[in-house]
């Protein structure tokens, strides 16, 4: 299972209610990537509840879209308790903002969450974590021409360059700790992310 870190908090949205109601009710909103699918974990705290919840997912540029929904009542027992949802068909290779309808109780902070289909390509990139270079190989000679960029967990491009042979080494002298993503084009017009850290 991997697990992607939740990389932005955005602002809240209140529909009409404090921000305040809404963490009283949400004790956990948790995203990662298992397989080739985006889980959200939801907790609602005990003592509160909320009529039914509705995970939503934006593309950039795009209106909200309901992904999936656990209707009825959620909480209400002295216990937390938990919820499981599912994006069975994430946006690959692009930033998207999800936030949680808690009913009557409002919207929940945004976050935004890279996607990274299964890679076939056989790329690997290591040492990972990274300190000052990264190196990047690639196994299959379909892929062995790329254009890349080195993109911060806000999806901000913070390196860029090209490599043409089936080993290659990027230098990192600059980036601060965390964690970042090699977006690389191929010749062939194909999109591919490999998810690293630098220490």
């Amino acid at each position: 299972m991997t697990r992607l870190i939740v990389f932005a908090l955005f602002c809240f949205s209140f529909c009409g209610v404090k921000a305040q109601e809404v963490d009283a009710v949400l004790a956990l909103f948790d995203i990662k990537q298992v397989n080739n699918r985006v889980e959200v974990t939801v907790a609602i705290r005990g003592g509160a509840s909320c009529n039914g919840v509705q995970l939503e997912r934006k593309a950039l540029n795009n209106e909200f879209e309901v992904i999936d929904s656990y209707p009825g009542t959620c909480g209400g027992t002295a216990f937390t308790e938990y919820y499981y949802l599912t994006d069975s068909q994430p946006i690959e290779g692009a930033w998207s903002t999800y936030r949680l309808h808690l009913g009557q109780v409002g919207l929940s902070e945004e976050v935004l969450f890279l996607f990274v289909p299964s890679d076939e390509s056989k790329i690997t990139v290591y040492p990972n974590p990274a300190l000052a270079v990264l190196h990047v190989f690639v196994e299959n000679t379909e892929y062995r021409s790329a254009d890349f960029e080195v993109i911060c967990s806000s999806g901000t491009p913070v390196l860029s360059g090209s490599f043409r042979a089936e080993r290659h080494s990027i230098d990192l002298p600059t980036l601060r700790p965390g964690v970042y993503y090699l977006r690389l084009v191929f010749d062939n017009g194909e999109l591919r992310f490999k998810r690293f850290i630098v220490n």
